[in-house]
């Protein structure tokens, strides 16, 4: 298993990677996993030097493939959705073609660089989820850039008021799932991730993980 850093740490903390623990301790398999940079861990997956990845879905995954790939995907445990935010009261980005003449902050290697590549946007390529909050908070660009509920953790971390940027216009979005390279392992692994999903999803194991990382109610 791999997960591609992000909210999850190489230490294996982090929102993304205590769900997954915690969904874990409540079965009765083993599945180790390991914190890699998005690009490695993508690399890993689609080599087949790992079975499975966690917290997207197939059909994103399927976006970063050069070829055919067979997958299984468990059931989704949230909707991670990507938006452009702005800042309130500032004019909105509400189509694409909104973003002509504006400057938008993203990660480096977002796809966004991709989806908004034909307008006249301004990108500003940032590191961290903390860069391009710092720089929409300090007027330095119109908009980020950012996927739910990760931007809202990030917010929570720096002491900011998740009140004071707002989603503009949805991009994409993805069920946060296991997807594994389709075989008799895998599937019988698949089964088990999901008897244990159908009841996870309400417990208070997970709502107090929500809460421990100040994910917005909204986007639970």
């Amino acid at each position: 298993m791999v997960m591609g850093e992000g909210l999850q740490l190489s230490d294996q903390t982090g929102f993304y990677a205590d769900v997954y623990k915690d969904i874990l301790k409540q079965t009765d398999v083993q599945s180790d996993f390991s914190v890699l940079p998005f690009k490695r861990a993508l690399a890993d997956i689609f080599s087949k030097e790992a079975d499975c990845i966690w917290a997207m879905d197939a059909n994103l995954l399927r976006q970063f493939a050069e070829e055919e790939v067979s997958l299984i995907e468990s059931s989704s445990v949230l909707i991670a959705k990507q938006y452009l935010f702005t800042k309130p009261g500032s004019p909105k980005i509400a189509t694409i073609g909104d973003s002509n003449e504006r400057t938008i902050g993203v990660l480096n290697g977002s796809n966004i660089l991709e989806i908004f590549g034909q307008t006249e946007a301004q990108f500003v390529t940032l590191p961290s989820q903390e860069a391009k909050i710092r720089m929409l908070m300090a007027d330095r660009v119109d908009a980020i850039g950012a996927w739910t509920p990760d931007i809202y953790i990030a917010m929570a971390d720096l002491g900011i008021d998740q009140n004071q940027m707002e989603p503009s216009l949805l991009i994409s979005q993805s069920g946060v799932r296991v997807v594994c390279h389709k075989s008799p392992q895998n599937l019988a692994f698949i089964d088990v991730v999901n008897a244990t999903i159908s009841t996870y999803v309400e417990s208070e194991s997970y709502q107090g993980i929500l809460d421990e990382y100040s994910v917005p109610q909204v986007f639970r």
